[in-house]
């Protein structure tokens, strides 16, 4: 978010552009010079399931998939959650 006195704070440059007027309107467009930071988001990697070693991935599951205990049916939505 950015509130108005640290973006009035930030501005450097204010013009119209009174060349760039459309015809039959009431608006003259504004250009703004503003002196901002941009943030800079690190994306999450993401998994390469191209290099994963599959044969030891079923192992893996094996293994988990025994210790899950799945001898009822789940019969609602709220059992499932």
């Amino acid at each position: 978010m950015c509130s108005y006195s640290s973006l009035t704070s930030a501005i450097i440059q204010c013009n119209t552009q009174p060349d760039k007027h459309l015809t039959r309107t009431g608006h003259m467009p504004i250009v703004m010079l503003l002196d901002i930071g941009i943030d800079i988001q690190m994306d999450a990697p993401h998994p390469n399931y191209r290099a994963a070693d599959w044969e030891e991935v079923r192992k893996e599951l094996a293994l988990k998939r025994t210790t899950v205990e799945s001898g009822e049916d789940i019969q609602s939505e709220a059992e499932f959650y």
